[in-house]
């Protein structure tokens, strides 16, 4: 009984030395590590550090779908539309009945079972104590919606997470909402970082980010003329001519565009001093 009770003081200290140290965060439950998704850049799902085994490309597309829509009804119809769109009804149903077993029996060996549920001629995907870079970037957000001293560490974070567009290389058609509405997220949210930057005077950071905004949004003249401006202010006019010439290359080769006047203004006021 008394070694019950020390090991329980122990592992009260360290809980608390923990959250002093900024590790854990309070009345937050940890996520499991036996199960890691990675949806930025390319799909790929890991149990206990090892890549999961495919039984076909299907399969693994079919549970991107349901990861995508966790938690969400999906109609029987709607996922055959989305994942066989040119198959004949009938054999596309025969596949979409094949790869759900497969699935299935994939979740059951990790640990998930029943976690795949069928109801009203449809599927939900009910899975927790996972981890997610798509979800936890989401989360951070949803959480820290204005940019502060106290958060700022952790949408810092929010922006390591972003790797590249969701799913991007895996190529599947149904991902170009998500990857759109993912990643005007991560513009609002370096927006934010931006002009909390700004007024903190912290300059190094504000055009670290203006760098990475303008990488994940390189047409965007808002954020070129941002640098220009941090470059102009900060008296390196050699930069702010430099990127205005390589966007002006990028949007010419790219998109067969000029800037508009209102950069073109402002890179022959740059030019003038």
């Amino acid at each position: 009984m008394l070694i019950s009770r020390l090991k329980k003081t122990i592992t009260r200290i360290q809980d608390q030395l923990l959250l002093k140290n900024g590790t854990i965060l309070p009345n937050k439950k940890q996520p499991s590590t036996s199960l890691k998704i990675i949806c930025f850049n390319e799909f790929g799902v890991y149990h206990n550090e090892e890549p999961v085994k495919w039984k076909t490309a299907k399969v693994k597309e079919l549970f991107a779908l349901f990861i995508t829509h966790l938690h969400t009804y999906l109609n029987r119809d709607t996922i055959i539309n989305t994942i066989w769109p040119d198959h004949d009804y009938d054999k596309a149903k025969i596949q979409l009945h094949t790869c759900i077993s497969h699935l299935r029996k994939m979740l059951d060996s990790l640990g998930f079972k029943g976690s795949l549920l069928f109801s009203n001629q449809g599927y939900t995907l009910e899975l927790d104590n996972f981890y997610c870079d798509a979800n936890e970037f989401e989360g951070l957000i949803k959480r820290n919606p204005i940019v502060k001293k106290e958060n700022i560490k952790e949408l810092e974070t929010a922006v390591l997470l972003y790797t590249g567009e969701y799913m991007e290389n895996n190529h599947y058609e149904w991902t170009k909402v998500k990857m759109q509405t993912t990643r005007e997220k991560l513009f609002q949210l370096l927006q934010k970082m931006i002009d909390y930057y700004t007024k903190e005077k912290q300059f190094d950071k504000k055009k670290h980010y203006l760098h990475i905004l303008l990488k994940y949004n390189p047409y965007s003249e808002h954020a070129l003329r941002q640098l220009m401006i941090h470059y102009s202010e900060e008296g390196n006019r050699g930069d702010a001519v430099k990127i205005y010439h390589e966007f002006l290359t990028h949007l010419q080769t790219d998109l067969g565009m000029l800037p508009d006047q209102t950069t073109i203004k402002l890179y022959e006021s740059i030019l003038k001093g």
